[in-house]
C-alpha cells in the first residue's frame, strides 16, 4: 500500500543563524570631558527555525545621537534596537554626564549573556571614561586629564572571515590626547582642539566623549554612535531568494548570506 504525505504538512522548516548589532550609543558632553558611548548590544544565535513561506520582519538599529555641546553636562542617546526572527536587543548605551563613566555594554552567545562595564575617571582626573564595546570594558581616564579609550568590539565569523562589531567610544580628554576608540568601530574621544570620532556605520560603535572648554575656551561636542547591523546565514539550499530592504548577498561554502544595513524582510 501507497503511503502519501499529509495534504496539512507543508516543508519542514530549516535553519538560520543569526547575528544582531544594535546600534551604538552616542557619547556625552560635561563641564570638562565627556564620557564614551558604549558599543551596541551583540545576540548571536545559531540553528533558528523558519518556516517555509513565512515572510520575517527586520530592523536595523540607528546610531545613537551625541549629546551636542553643553558646558553643564547632556546626556548620549541609546541606540536603536536591531531585532529579527523574533531576537532583539535591549540597548541602553548612550552615554550620561551625571555618573563618572562611559557606557555599558553586551552580548549575548546562543542564550549566554557577558555584560561589559564601562570606563570611569581616576581621581582627580578631568578626562571622561570609555565606553563599554560588546567585547571588552571600557578603559578609566587617566591622572593627567586624559580620557580613557572605549572597550573592543565583539568578533564573529558569520560572514565566513573574522569581523569586529561593537566597540566602545574614548572618553574624552581635557588634553590635546584624543582617546582610542574601541576594535568595532568605536569613535576617538575629543581632546582639547577637537578630534572627536562618531561610531563607523553598520558596526555599532559608540560615539566618543565631547570637551567643554567651559574653562579654557575650547568646546567639542560628542560623537553620535554607528548604526547596526543584522547577518543572515542561510544554507543556500533553503535560500528562497525573497528579501526587502536590499541586503548584501554573497555565498561562503554551502550557504547564503545576507547582510542588512537597513530595515527590511526575509521570507522563509
Amino acid at each position: 500500500m501507497q503511503l502519501l504525505a499529509s495534504s496539512a504538512g507543508g516543508p519542514p522548516p530549516y535553519n538560520v543563524d543569526l547575528l544582531l548589532i544594535g546600534g551604538g550609543g552616542g557619547g556625552s558632553s560635561n563641564t570638562h570631558s565627556g564620557h564614551g558611548g558604549g558599543g551596541g548590544e551583540a545576540i548571536y544565535q545559531t540553528a533558528i527555525a523558519v518556516a517555509v513561506g513565512t515572510a520575517y520582519s527586520i530592523t536595523v538599529g540607528a546610531g545613537g545621537a551625541g549629546s551636542g555641546f553643553d558646558a553643564f553636562g547632556a546626556n548620549g542617546a541609546a541606540g536603536g534596537n536591531s531585532s529579527a526572527l523574533s531576537y532583539a536587543t535591549t540597548n541602553a548605551n548612550g552615554a550620561t554626564y551625571l555618573t563618572p563613566y562611559g557606557a555599558v555594554s553586551s552580548k549575548t552567545i546562543n542564550g549566554t549573556t557577558t555584560n561589559y562595564v564601562a570606563g570611569g575617571i581616576e581621581s582627580g582626573c578631568n578626562g571622561g571614561g570609555g565606553g563599554a564595546g560588546a567585547g571588552g570594558n571600557g578603559v578609566t581616564g587617566q591622572a593627567g586629564n586624559t580620557g580613557g579609550a572605549g572597550g573592543i568590539g565583539y568578533a564573529n565569523s558569520i560572514i565566513g572571515s573574522s569581523v569586529d562589531y561593537a566597540g566602545g567610544g574614548g572618553g574624552g580628554s581635557h588634553t590635546d590626547n584624543n582617546p582610542a576608540g574601541g576594535v568595532g568601530g568605536g569613535g576617538a574621544g575629543s581632546s582639547s582642539t577637537g578630534g572627536v570620532g562618531s561610531g563607523t556605520a553598520n558596526t555599532g560603535g559608540g560615539g566618543g566623549g565631547g570637551h567643554s572648554g567651559y574653562f579654557s575656551g575650547s568646546n567639542v561636542a560628542p560623537g553620535a554612535g554607528g548604526s547596526g547591523k543584522v547577518i543572515l546565514r542561510i544554507p543556500t539550499a533553503n535560500y528562497s531568494g525573497t528579501t526587502t530592504g536590499s541586503p548584501a548577498s554573497s555565498t561562503d561554502g554551502s550557504y547564503t548570506i545576507l547582510q542588512y544595513t537597513s530595515s527590511g524582510s526575509y521570507t522563509g
